[in-house]
């Protein structure tokens, strides 16, 4: 069982991981903008080590305290901490992770720039998190819930790519812990 959770959480890091071009150079004269600060957290996570997760977790908080009205930072940091908690789903700083993504997502439902298929694709994979930390107790009372978050997001918008990946991902790992085709 621990087998399948940590193939699980690996398999998960590489679907929600994004590869980012840090093509923007700092200078002393003009401050990078948030996209340009984004991109370059983001490109700094080429090995996923815990350690490396929760700087690059850090320096999304710190970009979204410069930017607090932008759904992008808030957006970043969900999928990182989410990441931590399924690469990592015994670690102690996992469930505080968890706990963030979710009061982020509760902030992003009432912005009104965020894209209400990208919160059910973070509200999914946030129940994924919850079932990967315990899958025998978990699995039974949110995999419903993932699935229709999951099914939701791709409702309302047909070509959000990640949570057609996730909703793959989930539906293949779950099949293949309970023996299902």
């Amino acid at each position: 069982m621990k087998t399948i959770i940590s193939n699980l959480a690996f398999a998960f890091f590489f679907i929600a991981s994004m590869s980012f071009s840090a093509s923007a150079q700092t200078t002393k004269e003009k401050p990078l903008d948030m996209k340009q600060q984004i991109s370059a957290c983001l490109s700094q996570m080429q090995a996923p080590t815990p350690e490396n997760l929760l700087n690059c977790i850090a320096q999304m908080e710190q970009i979204e305290a410069q930017f607090p009205d932008s759904v992008q930072p808030k957006y970043q940091a969900v999928r990182l901490c989410l990441i931590f908690a399924v690469m990592n789903p015994q670690n102690d700083q996992a469930d505080g992770l968890a706990k963030a993504a979710d009061r982020r997502i509760s902030q992003l439902r009432k912005m009104k720039t965020a894209s209400p298929s990208d919160i059910y694709t973070l509200q999914g994979f946030y129940l994924t998190a919850l079932i990967v930390k315990d899958p025998m107790k978990e699995g039974p009372v949110y995999y419903r819930d993932a699935l229709d978050c999951f099914d939701k997001a791709l409702q309302l918008d047909p070509n959000n790519a990640f949570a057609r990946q996730l909703k793959a991902r989930f539906v293949e790992e779950a099949n293949r812990i309970t023996g299902t085709k």
